[in-house]
């Protein structure tokens, strides 16, 4: 099995213990300013996650929205499959649209 980065490896850690992780949870403890790359990373080794849109206000008081990642344990072999199936799929076919 292929090592984690440390990033990774923090990450996992953090939304096993607690369920999920924002990008201020991410950036406050453990100094990680991108979360979504880190997700994406641990996605394509087999995690799945599930990303919430989450709307909020900033200091200022205005309208914002954030994503809230929620850990929710690793892929089957046959999830796993499957995605790569549908990337497969929608390469081919944004390929065949270029036409």
């Amino acid at each position: 099995m292929k090592k984690l980065s440390s990033q990774k490896e923090r990450v996992l850690a953090y939304v096993r213990t607690h369920g999920s992780i924002t990008h201020r949870e991410a950036e406050d403890t453990y100094s990680i300013t991108r979360i979504a790359a880190v997700v994406f990373d641990l996605k394509a080794l087999g995690h799945n996650f599930r990303t919430e849109d989450v709307k909020s206000k900033n200091k200022f008081g205005e309208s914002c929205s954030y994503a809230r990642y929620h850990y929710e344990g690793m892929a089957t072999p046959l999830e796993r499959f499957a995605r790569s199936n549908q990337q497969n799929h929608d390469l081919v076919a944004s390929l065949l649209e270029d036409k």
